[in-house]
C-alpha cells in the first residue's frame, strides 16, 4: 500500500495544475490528445487526455484521472481498488509579468502562440492554438476574477497574497487547450508536449468512473 500511495501522490502532483472544460458556449476540442511529458513519471513518458464537452480523463501509466465536481478529481490505478480523491492545488502567489508571442512555435504540426507567466515561485509557458478551445466554467471564472480583484487591491497595501493555479489562469485568458507547457519551479522543469491530436467522437462510457471504495488525499 505504501507504493501505492506514493504512485498517487506523484500523480496528484504532475496533475494538480491541470484544468477541466465545463459548459460548452462555443464548439470546444473532442477528441484524444497524446503529450510526451517531463521528466519521466515510474517510467512512463507519456500522458493521454481525453476530450468531451464538460468531460475529460487523463491516463498516464497506471494511473487514470478524472474531473468529479468543479475543485475536486479522483484518481483511479489499474488494479487498484480504490479510489482517491483530492482538491486541486492553490499556492499563494504573485504575478509579476505576462507575455504573449504570435506565432512562436508549431505543435504536432499545429502552429501555435505562446503565453508566458512569471510569478515570485514560477515560471511558466504555455503554447496553444486559438481554435482547439476548452471553456472556462463560469463558477470557476467568478471565482478567479475575484481572487485576482482581491489581489490587485492588498497589492497597493504592500501585499503579496494571491491563491493561484497557473493553469487556471491560462485558461481564464486563453480559452485553449495547452498543446505544450513548460513549468519552472525552484530550479525543478516539468514539460508536456503534445505529440498526437486526433479529433474523434468518444462514446460517453469512457469516462464512466469506477464504482469502488473512495479515500481523500490530504
Amino acid at each position: 500500500m505504501i507504493y501505492i500511495n506514493f504512485t498517487v501522490l506523484l500523480c496528484v502532483l504532475f496533475y494538480s495544475h491541470e484544468n477541466i472544460a465545463q459548459k460548452e458556449k462555443h464548439k470546444t476540442f473532442e477528441g484524444v490528445i497524446t503529450f510526451k511529458i517531463e521528466p519521466v513519471i515510474n517510467g512512463v513518458n507519456q500522458q493521454t487526455n481525453y476530450y468531451k464537452g464538460s468531460k475529460r480523463k487523463v491516463k498516464q501509466g497506471d494511473c487514470i484521472q478524472y474531473k468529479l465536481e468543479e475543485k475536486t478529481s479522483v484518481t483511479h490505478i489499474t488494479g487498484d481498488d480504490t479510489l482517491y480523491i483530492h482538491e486541486k492545488e492553490y499556492i499563494n502567489d504573485e504575478i509579476i509579468s505576462t507575455k504573449t508571442i504570435k506565432n512562436a512555435d508549431k505543435i504536432a504540426g499545429i502552429e501555435c502562440d505562446l503565453f508566458e507567466v512569471e510569478t515570485l515561485y514560477y515560471k511558466a509557458k504555455f503554447y496553444y492554438n486559438k481554435d482547439i478551445k476548452q471553456d472556462v466554467d463560469p463558477a470557476q471564472k467568478k471565482e478567479i476574477l475575484a481572487t485576482l480583484k482581491k489581489y490587485k487591491k492588498l497589492k497597493t497595501k504592500n501585499f503579496k497574497i494571491l491563491k493561484f493555479n497557473l493553469n487556471d489562469y491560462f485558461l481564464l485568458k486563453k480559452k485553449s487547450i495547452a498543446l505544450k507547457e513548460v513549468i519552472e519551479y525552484k530550479g525543478s522543469k516539468s514539460s508536456k508536449t503534445a505529440i498526437k491530436i486526433e479529433n474523434m467522437t468518444l462514446n460517453e462510457s469512457a469516462f464512466t468512473i469506477p464504482v469502488l471504495p473512495y479515500k481523500y488525499l490530504k
